[in-house]
């Protein structure tokens, strides 16, 4: 009776972590040589270690300030001609996935600690107007969730993936839904 091997043999374990190894350099690489140069030339103020796996795709001309610490994949991010200045301000140790949408014509706010999954819009302004949206300290939005102009999500709270936020969201709450509803409350 033969017995099946499963597994990685060791030269093929070996090709395996150099492709990876490989792989991570070439992104570190990018980012400190051309993705982070090319987003910190269109910022305001940039903090420090700032990585950036994609290069930004930026219109129109926002205040963009970005803290310690931060990681960025894909993002593209609109701000619209408005009376004064746009602004969107990135606290320290933020992670922003891949695929994320930013529409600004007043202002948002992003705290610290906060993740920002994949495929995420945040807009401040629609066929009404403009209202602030701020993003407080350990918040996190789940994949494809989208937020609303005037939304505060607070402290610690949770967007539930591919929910719409249109009102605000308690600190440390859990919203989910379209649109969402808060449904745990600590």
């Amino acid at each position: 009776m033969k017995v099946e091997q499963r597994g990685a043999s060791g030269a093929g374990w070996v090709l395996h972590a150099a492709h990876y190894l490989f792989v991570d350099a070439q992104e570190w690489g990018l980012s400190k040589l051309l993705h982070a140069p090319a987003l910190r030339a269109r910022c305001a103020r940039t903090g420090a270690r700032l990585l950036v796996t994609s290069f930004p795709r930026i219109r129109g001309d926002a205040k963009v300030s970005i803290g310690n610490d931060c990681t960025f994949s894909t993002f593209h991010l609109e701000a619209l001609a408005t009376d004064g200045a746009p602004e969107i301000q990135f606290g320290d140790k933020c992670f922003v996935a891949n695929d994320t949408r930013f529409t600004v014509a007043h202002r948002i706010s992003i705290g610290h600690h906060v993740g920002i999954g994949a495929w995420v819009e945040i807009r401040d302004v629609d066929a009404h107007g403009a209202a602030p949206v701020t993003i407080e300290d350990h918040a996190w939005i789940g994949r494809g969730a989208y937020i609303g102009k005037g939304v505060r999500v607070g402290k610690g709270a949770m967007v539930a993936a591919g929910s719409v936020v249109l009102r605000d969201v308690p600190e440390g709450a859990l919203a989910m839904g379209s649109p969402a509803r808060v449904i745990l409350n600590p």
